[in-house]
Formats: C-alpha cells, sequence, structure tokens
C-alpha cells in the first residue's frame, strides 16, 4: 500500500521531469546559493582546505575563476596556493581547470539553459536580432572583444557568450580560452607575487 509521502514523491517527480525549464530553474537555485555562501566562514574552510592542496587548488582555483560569484575566492585561492608552489606548473594547472570551467559552462549554457529559453528568445525576437549579428561584418569584432574578456582575470561568462556569437566551434573557443586564460592567469599571479 503506497504511503502520503511516496505519492507525494512521485508526483513531484512527474512534475519536474515535465517542467520545460528545469536548468534555468537550477542555475538560478545555483547562483543564489552561492551568493549567499560566499560571505560565511564555509567559503573560508573550502579555501584553506584548497590552499593546502596546492595544484589541486590551482585547478579548483582556475575552475573558480571562469564564474562571475567565484572569481573573487579563485583569485585568493591561487594567489595563496602560489606562495607555496613553482608559477609555470601552477599556471597551467589552473589554466587546465579555467578551460574546464569554461567547457562546463559552454555546455550548461548552450546544450541545456538556451534550448530552454529558445521560445522564449522568438518571442521576444532576440534569436532574430543574434542571427543578423551572426551574418554582420560585426561577428568578428564581438568576437575579438570575447577574447579579450576571457584573457582578463575575470569571469568567462561574457566573452563565452560574445565568442559564440562568432559562430566558432567549441573545440576552438577552448584552445583559444586556453592561450588567453594562461595569459590571464600568469599576468595576475606575477603581480600578485609582486604586489605582496
Amino acid at each position: 500500500m503506497r504511503t502520503k509521502n511516496t505519492t507525494f514523491l512521485n508526483v513531484m517527480r512527474k512534475n519536474w521531469v515535465r517542467f520545460g525549464y528545469k536548468h534555468t530553474l537550477l542555475a538560478i537555485l545555483l547562483v543564489f546559493l552561492t551568493i549567499l555562501l560566499l560571505d560565511t566562514a564555509i567559503i573560508a574552510v573550502i579555501l584553506e582546505f584548497f590552499q593546502h592542496l596546492q595544484y589541486i587548488g590551482g585547478f579548483v582555483g582556475g575552475m573558480m575563476l571562469v564564474s562571475t560569484f567565484l572569481a573573487a575566492p579563485a583569485i585568493v585561492l591561487l594567489l595563496s596556493v602560489a606562495d607555496n608552489v613553482s608559477l609555470l606548473p601552477l599556471v597551467l594547472i589552473a589554466t587546465i581547470g579555467s578551460v574546464f570551467g569554461d567547457w562546463l559552462i559552454l555546455k550548461f549554457l548552450q546544450d541545456e539553459i538556451a534550448l530552454e529559453l529558445r521560445p522564449l528568445a522568438k518571442k521576444l525576437n532576440i534569436k532574430r536580432r543574434l542571427s543578423h549579428l551572426q551574418k554582420s561584418k560585426l561577428r568578428h569584432l564581438v568576437t575579438a572583444i570575447g577574447a579579450f574578456v576571457i584573457m582578463l582575470p575575470t569571469p568567462d561568462e561574457l566573452g563565452l557568450s560574445l565568442m559564440g556569437i562568432g559562430h566558432l566551434k567549441r573545440s576552438r573557443i577552448l584552445l583559444i580560452c586556453f592561450f588567453l586564460d594562461f595569459i590571464g592567469i600568469y599576468g595576475l599571479l606575477v603581480l600578485g607575487r609582486n604586489l605582496v
């Protein structure tokens, strides 16, 4: 015999499966959770834990660096790890982490959220405007601006979105991200070491 809890869970599961904006809702909830956790002791403990793992901490710091809400703690983590390890291997490992973070962003934004929001974008004529921009000569300028944003030791979401307008393949975007993130992370760590 089914209990009320089992029935309730089955109804919730079916509603979740039918819900058309699952990934968008998860992204919004993740942003709010990140904002809530950023100014707590939990983030300090997490950063200290990864700082002691040295190169693994560098990889995690690189992954975090590409996110808008995690960039500041990522910079702190990378600078603290840089005090205890060799610079070039750390930059390389952090760059690999940042490219992995970029891949996650591209996968999540393009494959999941963009697909869910496509009907809304069509209603608001956003899709038509993007299509015009993708066919215009400005797309190369927009792609270059996106590449410049990625090179800065700042979050990559905007740069990835701008580069996506240029119709570059994901593999090419990630290759460009590798070189630009390497330059950005190297510059950040060199500057950070000289300022301390």
